[in-house]
């Protein structure tokens, strides 16, 4: 549903492009995957486009938009029908087999692809229902196949596809394919039971890039189904390039727009309630867009190289150490880098795994079940880099169900593949149970259409000044005001940026939900969350922002409300610049004169927790995240002068440490001092170091030295 509010937010804003505000709507769930950032309700509203024109002006300051008008009813019937699904779809289990195979340019040469394709099924179960296979490195990556040719690529592609039919011909269940697409080293291959074939409807393929990768969509019955092959960018330190990767294939792999995307809407007809007639003047001027994305599916199923390593504070000695037991294992899953991008919500936040029980599959020594060690190579740390994940559009629903997730150990390349089986259910609707549930819907609003066409509409407010009270550092604050429709026609509100801006609030503040469309005497409660960040405390600290706004609430075919938000920052040690930190606490004897306290206190607290009682406990402790529910505690903690409880641990002490320091409106060591240390060449040795430190101004300086003499 974010993208509806996407475009009704969009509708008052020129068309430069702006990445606009997004909230949802309070009739959604608010369930959302174990990562921080949450998951997108894509729309077929994502594909219009409002013209300059589409607000009319009326009489004593009142306007309307038409396209905003059927955006909000859009949504409301789409809730509606959500709440009625009962009456009209049911769901069928079927089984998906995801499989992923980086065979590093090998040829398939026989091997026995077999015992990674064989499910091991429950006695009595089926072979699974769709087979979705992909493939990495099935020819070099030189600049001849990625640049000249793309003749290899294909008959390596003809091969690999004829093994896995090969495969599937031994099963019991018949299988065909529904769709490949090769694209230089990736390829993806998709096969589903003979019995499907005519529920298979609205197959496509796309790709982008030339490493990069490649997608197939169709749907299956009454669900939409797109399958993701992805190699993204190598090295074990650039994880930023493979964010990068992902949000590029996740964003720019573009399909033809069937008729209806949402599943609430497919296969009913053109009703009077429908989209706004292009031609009229205020009708919102909406142009149809030939295109949709990949989250506009209802399940996405992702799979592929990914390339995520173990993080590089884990010696690649200490990987392989740790790589053979079940507690290794353990420990390595907290240092994945995948995991912690999701948890970020850098990569993939909206997908889900199953967990890595195990070992990593790369890198082997090809022919072997053993990493490779060789001396004559180059030694690299053993990682998870091929991995299957899927994203649910309506993460409430809880469509899918992972049975298994495991590796095979075929040795004919230097990576093993893996394989996921999971449960989906695919949706089975009604058509004249749907069509009834959508008529059934639309009658309940009629008569207030019939009604309100010589009324104007009326709303009322709790209040109009929404007060926050003391907003802390990374802590939510909510205050509520209820709209309440007092009038007796429906009233379409939603909140609309101010001039010259684009979105309809700051950074820092949360609204929702951010529409509505309210019956006579419906009243909806609108939450308004404010949640300062590290750059918003920098502003704050630094007097460059504060706490207030005017939100603007539209009331289509009334007038403009503005509700005065306003809130008071709690003096935060974060965001704070470094000199200010040092002047307000002064040293004591057991405190460093020049250090900030908090520095002190979380480095106190670090050694009475056992930390860096040697080498290895120091390389543990930064290898490891902290808790993230102690680092928030502890954050608070620093702020406010209390002990932090003895359950946060060295990690997450740490973990606050790294925080505050990166939330410094200058680093600790500052721009110009850097160039320094670039500019030294091999023989400078002797005089860098010295220039470096006079560099550092006061404060920095002797936090530098601190830092540096506490770590050594």
């Amino acid at each position: 549903m974010k993208a509806l509010v996407t475009k009704i937010a969009a509708l008052d804003t020129d068309q430069r492009g702006d990445e606009f505000w997004m909230a949802e709507t309070a009739e959604l769930s608010s369930t959302r995957q174990s990562v921080e950032r949450g998951p997108r309700r894509r729309s077929m509203t994502d594909t219009v486009q409002p013209s300059a024109e589409c607000q009319v002006e009326l009489q004593a300051g009142r306007s309307i938009n038409q396209a905003a008008i059927w955006l909000i009813r859009r949504a409301y019937i789409s809730n509606k029908l959500r709440e009625r699904k009962e009456q009209f779809a049911r769901s069928k289990p079927m089984n998906i087999f995801c499989g992923t195979f980086n065979v590093n340019g090998k040829k398939e040469a026989g091997a026995d692809i077999g015992q990674w394709l064989r499910w091991k099924r429950k006695a009595g179960g089926s072979d699974p229902d769709i087979y979705a296979i992909g493939f990495q490195e099935i020819v070099d990556l030189n600049a001849v196949n990625v640049a000249v040719t793309n003749t290899n690529s294909q008959q390596r592609s003809l091969l690999w596809r004829a093994a896995i039919q090969q495969y599937l011909d031994t099963l019991e269940s018949k299988y065909y394919l529904v769709e490949h697409l090769p694209l230089v080293g990736v390829m993806l291959c998709v096969f589903a039971k003979e019995e499907y074939r005519s529920r298979l409807r609205n197959i496509e393929a796309s790709k982008m890039g030339n490493k990069g990768g490649v997608a197939i969509r169709f749907m299956l019955y009454d669900s939409t189904l797109c399958f993701v092959c992805a190699h993204l960018a190598a090295h074990r330190g650039n994880v930023l390039g493979r964010n990068a990767d992902f949000n590029s294939i996740l964003t720019k792999v573009a399909f033809r727009a069937p008729p209806d995307v949402e599943w609430e809407f497919r296969g009913l007809e053109r009703t009077p309630y429908g989209r706004p007639n292009m031609e009229q003047k205020g009708g919102g001027g909406v142009q149809e867009m030939p295109t949709f994305g990949i989250e506009d599916h209802d399940v996405v199923f992702w799979l592929g190289d990914l390339n995520y390593r173990i993080i590089e504070k884990v010696a690649t000695s200490e990987v392989l150490k740790r790589v053979r037991s079940p507690a290794g294992l353990e420990y390595l899953r907290a240092c994945d880098q995948l995991n912690l991008e999701r948890k970020k919500g850098a990569a993939f936040a909206d997908f889900e795994e199953g967990v890595l029980t195990f070992q990593p599959t790369y890198k082997y020594e090809v022919g072997t079940n053993h990493y490779d060690e060789r001396p004559d190579k180059k030694l690299r740390a053993p990682a998870w880099c091929d991995r299957v994940l899927w994203r649910i559009q309506d993460p409430a629903s809880d469509l899918v169900q992972l049975l298994s997730y495991d590796r095979a150990e075929l040795t004919l390349s230097d990576h093993k593949p893996v394989a996921a089986v999971l449960e989906a259910q695919i949706r089975c609707i009604h058509q004249e149970a749907h069509m009834a549930a959508y008529n059934a819907v639309n009658a309940d609003l009629a008569p207030y259409d019939d009604r309100g066409a010589n009324l104007q509409p009326e709303i009322s407010l709790s209040t109009q000044w929404v007060e926050l009270g003391v907003v802390r550092y990374l802590q939510t604050t909510t205050a509520r005001v209820r709209i309440t429709n007092v009038g007796q026609s429906l009233a379409y509100v939603r909140f609309v940026p101010k001039l010259e801006e684009s979105s309809p609030a700051p950074s820092w503040l949360m609204v929702e939900p951010s529409f509505a469309l309210l019956k006579p005497g419906d009243a909806v409660d609108v939450a308004f969350t404010a949640r300062v960040d590290s750059s918003m405390a920098r502003a704050l600290a630094t007097g460059c922002a504060v706490l207030e706004e005017v939100a603007v609430l539209r009331l289509e075919q009334g007038p403009d409300y503005y509700l005065q938000v306003y809130g008071s920052y709690a003096q935060s040690a974060f965001g704070t610049p470094l000199s200010e930190l040092v002047r307000r606490r002064a040293g004591t004897a057991e405190m460093p004169i020049g250090v900030p306290l908090e520095v002190w206190r979380l480095l106190d607290g670090v050694v009475d927790r056992g930390g860096l009682s040697g080498p290895q406990v120091a390389e543990e402790l930064f290898a490891s995240p902290g808790d993230p529910d102690d680092v928030a505690t502890a954050s608070a903690c620093l702020d406010s002068g209390d002990e932090f409880p003895a359950r946060c641990s060295a990690q997450s002490l740490l973990q606050v440490l790294q925080d505050l320091l990166q939330a410094l409106p200058e680093p600790v060591v500052p721009a110009d001092s850097i160039k320094i240390v670039e500019r030294a060449g091999p023989n400078a040795l002797a005089t860098w170091p010295g220039e470096f430190l006079n560099s550092l101004p006061p404060p920095h300086h002797d936090l530098f030295i601190y830092l540096m003499a506490f770590f050594r």
